[in-house]
């Protein structure tokens, strides 16, 4: 129990001290702004994306019906998309907030401060939101997608020799409905 509160008091103080060197910075705000803006703005975006995808089958923890794997189909390569557009945002956007930091005044420096600061947070929170959301559906779908899933159960397996942690086989039904899907879809012809 000692060592508990031994860990958060530690903890409390790095993050005390963290706060302090970062006060006593211009781009603070930003900083405070951005910590408690992504996570807000990351849960509306992730609940959104469910029921504008109509994927909420997955919250429902229930199998996947036709129309989402459809649907799936199309979303995926667009979702990957966005990701990959959003993490090529990050190593821009922040370190130009960090050069420019948002300030209480109206001058053009502190306006580029904050558009910045609102371009980053949304571009994290966008991130942050279809990357879990990817990973989600993906799992929903079939449990050894994406390919890093499938390798950590690959090895979990390899090392511990326990079948549970290998997924459950997909039926020889699911397979054939999953191919004739992606027939249609890449299929000029219909």
């Amino acid at each position: 129990m000692v060592e508990i509160l031994f860990l958060f008091g530690v903890s409390a103080w790095l993050l005390a001290l963290v706060f302090e060197y970062l006060y006593t910075l211009p781009v603070f705000w930003s900083v405070v702004t951005a910590l408690i803006a992504i996570p807000c703005v990351t849960a509306i975006d992730y609940q959104r994306s469910l029921r504008r995808q109509f994927l909420t089958g997955v919250e429902e923890d229930r199998a996947p019906v036709p129309p989402e794997v459809f649907r799936w189909k199309i979303i995926r390569p667009r979702w990957k998309k966005q990701i990959v557009f959003c993490l090529s945002l990050q190593p821009i956007l922040w370190p130009l907030l960090f050069l420019s930091p948002a300030r209480a005044s109206l001058s053009w420096d502190s306006l580029l401060g904050w558009l910045t600061g609102l371009a980053a947070i949304v571009a994290t929170s966008v991130l942050l939101s279809r990357l879990t959301l990817y990973f989600q559906v993906a799992q929903w779908f079939d449990q050894m997608t994406p390919r890093i899933a499938g390798w950590f159960w690959k090895m979990m397996y390899r090392y511990s020799d326990n079948m549970d942690y290998l997924p459950e086989n997909k039926s020889a039904e699911a397979e054939e409905s999953e191919k004739n899907v992606e027939t249609k879809l890449t299929d000029p012809r219909g």
